[in-house]
């Protein structure tokens, strides 16, 4: 039995999938299974996964139709047959000695989780690292970069037996931040939590067309109210849930932010403010007013709201209406 099962969800990964499964068969620590689920790719990704699959005999294919990363990383979980699991994700890579490194950390220290540092890539250029945030959690746990450790699923060792005596798993309906849900039941759980200040791991910022924009900005809203409203969530003590709120707020942000170019419309305005109602009907405003996630929101929707008063476009199915002030002009949609 391998000591490592790394889980990587495939979709659509033709342009990296190679660089990342290489970056994997490559790591100095060589006992591993490696489960690929195949998330009903379109592309070539089927392919070069069946060509990897003859060269090495740990790579394991599971294909399934379209049901998205967090269907995809349960089924890798519930196959896993190693002792400790490790997500990667089919467009980023591994430094070769990650493997080695978490794993002598989480048998030495009897961990449960073991958290790494990790590049940031955007249009392959770097942009950032979590190296500081991963120092700085040494020293303060109850410090903001709490939030950096329950970002993501794909900087972490888990130990596999932790998971299933806890019944951790994906929430397979939200589409968006699962693996901060995810990661957060891991500390709700009182897991024993290492990291390693050492980046091993990069991260492929990739970005994403209008369309997934607008269904990840509601999903993320979808997954934060879900988190904030859990009765587990309850239990959370307050130093990190107050943490763990902003940092709902900072993922909405996330969206609206990296995608600020597009128009600002109705659908995208009205779920912020629903969102934003969400929190003062159940939260006290001190908890996040002076956040810079909080205040950005706000005047998201104060500027969206300003800038309707005067002028704004609005599409239904067979026409569209021009707002100008208090005048409305309305035009059939032309059909061919």
């Amino acid at each position: 039995m391998a000591k490592i099962s790394v889980i990587i969800p495939v979709y659509n990964s033709e342009n990296y999938l190679e660089q990342c499964l290489n970056s994997i068969i490559n790591q100095t620590f060589k006992d591993t299974e490696i489960i690929c689920i195949n998330d009903g790719s379109k592309d070539n990704s089927y392919n070069i996964l069946k060509e990897f699959s003859k060269k090495d005999c740990r790579i394991k294919i599971i294909n399934q139709r379209n049901l998205g990363v967090s269907t995809a990383r349960n089924k890798g979980i519930d196959t896993a047959t190693s002792d400790y699991i490790f997500f990667v994700d089919s467009d980023d890579w591994c430094e070769p000695q990650l493997l080695e490194i978490v794993y002598h950390k989480a048998v030495d220290t009897k961990a449960d989780v073991v958290v790494i540092a990790k590049n940031i890539f955007q249009n392959e250029i770097k942009i950032s690292d979590t190296t500081e945030k991963i120092k700085n959690f040494i020293n303060d746990r109850k410090s903001n970069c709490f939030g950096e450790v329950v970002s993501v699923v794909t900087d972490k060792l888990i130990k596999k037996d932790f998971l299933n005596r806890n019944n951790i798993r994906f929430i397979s309906n939200i589409k968006a931040g699962e693996d901060t849900a995810f990661s957060i039941e891991l500390v709700n759980n009182n897991a024993k939590i290492e990291v390693i200040p050492k980046i091993l791991y990069n991260y492929r910022f990739l970005n994403k067309d209008s369309s997934t924009y607008r269904n990840n900005l509601c999903d993320y809203i979808k997954m934060a109210e879900y988190l904030l409203s859990a009765k587990k969530f309850a239990h959370i003590q307050d130093c990190y849930k107050n943490i763990i709120i902003n940092k709902m707020i900072g993922g909405v942000r996330f969206w609206y932010r990296t995608y600020n170019n597009l128009p600002k419309n109705n659908d995208n305005v009205k779920n912020l403010i629903k969102f934003k109602k969400f929190l003062l009907k159940n939260y006290n405003e001190d908890i996040y007013k002076n956040s810079q996630a909080y205040i950005e929101l706000n005047n998201y929707i104060k500027e969206y709201q300003k800038q309707k008063k005067f002028f704004y476009l609005e599409n239904k199915r067979k026409h569209k209406i021009i707002h100008l002030g208090n005048l409305k002009i309305s035009f059939k949609k032309h059909t061919k």
